[in-house]
C-alpha cells in the first residue's frame, strides 16, 4: 500500500509542472495539515537526500512504493542558506517521522565509533561544503553563474550535491593517505552513527546491511566490529566469502545462509 495524502498530491502535482528542478531549497511549500498519514505496511526505509527539488521528486515516487517510512537523513552541511525550514522537512512533519541532520549527529557518534573500531592517530569527522554562501541569494547566485558550463558539459558541477565529509587522521585526510583497512574503518564508523542517530530518535535501532565489509580488517578490528553491533540491540545482514571472516558466526541466535554449488541456498541457526 502505497503512503498517499491530499498534501503529497499536491505537493507531486507542483513539481512536477515546474520547467526546470533545482538545487535550491524550496521554503515556499506550505506546512502540512495537523492529521498524521497511514503510511504503508512494507519494508521500513530510512529516506536520506539533500534539501532539494531532486531529492523531492525520489522521495515523492518512493512513497508510492509499499514501504514504511521512518526518518529522512539529510546534510545540509554548513550552508545556512540550506538550513531550516524546507520540502524534506515538511514532508517529515506530514508523516510524522524524524528529519536527522547527519551532519551534526554524526559529527557527534561517530568519534565515539572511530575510537572503538581501533582507529587511532586522533581521527576527526568533519563537513567540507563545496560552497561559501550564507544565503539563499548567494548561493542561487553561484549556481547561475555555472549554467553555460553545467550545460555544456551535461550534469550541474556545484552545489551542496557536491558537498563532501572528510575525517582526518594525523592531520592528514583519510582518503588520501589512509589504507583501504582505515577507509573502511572510517565509513563503517559513518554507518554506525547513523544508526545510533536513528535509533535515538526512534527508539528502534534499524537493521544494518554490510556486503563483505570483514575483508580489509584484522581479527581485532572484526571483533570490534561484531561488539559494536551487539550493543546497539539491533539486527545486522551481514555478508563474506568465509564465515570464518566473521566472529561469533557460530554463537547463539546467528543465523546463517550458505550459498552452495548450483545456487542453492542452505540456511542454518547456531543454538
Amino acid at each position: 500500500m502505497a503512503t498517499s495524502s491530499a498534501y503529497l498530491d499536491a505537493v507531486g502535482r507542483d513539481l512536477w509542472a515546474r520547467e526546470i528542478l533545482t538545487f535550491i531549497p524550496d521554503r515556499d511549500l506550505p506546512p502540512p495539515p495537523p492529521d498524521r498519514i497511514t503510511p504503508g505496511s512494507g519494508p521500513r526505509v530510512a529516506f536520506a537526500g539533500f534539501p532539494s527539488d531532486f531529492s523531492l521528486a525520489f522521495l515523492l515516487r518512493l512513497l508510492q512504493l509499499d514501504i514504511q517510512p521512518v526518518g529522512i537523513i539529510t546534510s545540509p552541511g554548513a550552508h545556512p542558506a540550506i538550513l531550516g525550514d524546507n520540502a524534506l522537512s515538511r514532508i517529515a512533519d506530514h508523516l510524522g517521522i524524524p528529519l536527522i541532520r547527519a551532519w551534526r549527529i554524526n559529527d557527534e557518534h561517530s568519534r565515539f565509533e572511530l575510537d572503538e573500531l581501533g582507529l587511532d592517530g586522533d581521527p576527526r569527522l568533519s563537513y567540507r561544503p563545496r560552497s561559501r554562501a550564507t544565503k539563499a541569494e548567494q548561493l542561487r547566485a553561484e549556481l547561475a553563474d555555472r549554467v553555460d558550463s553545467d550545460l555544456e558539459r551535461g550534469f550541474t558541477g556545484h552545489g551542496p550535491h557536491r558537498d563532501d565529509v572528510v575525517t582526518v587522521r594525523e592531520g592528514r585526510e583519510l582518503r588520501a593517505y589512509g589504507s583501504q583497512g582505515q577507509q573502511r574503518l572510517a565509513l563503517l564508523a559513518l554507518l554506525l552513527a547513523e544508526r545510533a542517530a536513528l535509533a535515538q530518535r526512534r527508539q528502534t535501532p534499524p537493521v544494518m546491511l554490510l556486503d563483505d565489509v570483514m575483508s580489509e580488517l584484522d581479527g581485532l578490528r572484526r571483533r570490534a566490529l561484531v561488539d559494536l553491533l551487539r550493543s546497539g540491540g539491533a539486527q545486522a545482514v551481514i555478508t563474506a566469502t568465509d564465515a570464518e571472516q566473521v566472529p561469533g558466526a557460530d554463537e547463539a541466535g546467528v543465523h546463517r545462509l550458505e550459498v552452495v554449488e548450483g545456487g542453492r541456498l542452505i540456511e542454518t541457526v547456531a543454538a
